[in-house]
């Protein structure tokens, strides 16, 4: 059983500027997870996608000011892309990023889930393109 966000430890987390929007958002992810039955990191899961494009999507409502930025910086990146063979050998996880609001409420779910796993990486950024900051195909 995953116990990676349970109510408890979000309310003994002292949150500091978050507005009753947030809060209700935060609280709205536990209760699907819950409703979800709590899914597994599982790249294979449905139920594991429609957890964290909920997750996505509250980050999106909750952070704008970070997503405007983290698009930008993402197309600045793509428009100096290194070219195929630099890509290639410098490797794959190099080739997307997750921004530290969206990373630390997906850690809050999983805790273990693992950024670097290649096939986590090709189905995250063709899930979410938003995410790749090369031109090549992962």
């Amino acid at each position: 059983m995953n116990r990676g966000a349970t109510k408890q430890s979000i309310q003994a987390v002292e949150i500091r500027g978050i507005g009753k929007i947030q809060m209700a958002l935060t609280e709205g992810l536990v209760m699907i997870f819950n409703k979800l039955g709590r899914p597994e990191h599982d790249i294979n899961s449905a139920t594991f996608w429609v957890m964290v494009d909920n997750i996505v999507n509250v980050w999106f409502k909750v952070f704008p000011y970070e997503v405007e930025e983290f698009k930008k910086t993402v197309n600045e990146q793509k428009d100096n892309d290194r070219g195929i063979k630099e890509s290639l050998r410098l490797g794959i996880g190099n080739q997307y990023a997750i921004p530290v609001s969206l990373y630390k409420m997906l850690r809050a779910f999983w805790p273990y889930i693992s950024f670097t796993d290649k096939d986590f990486i090709h189905k995250f950024t063709e899930r979410y393109p938003f995410t790749k900051t090369t031109k090549a195909n992962l």
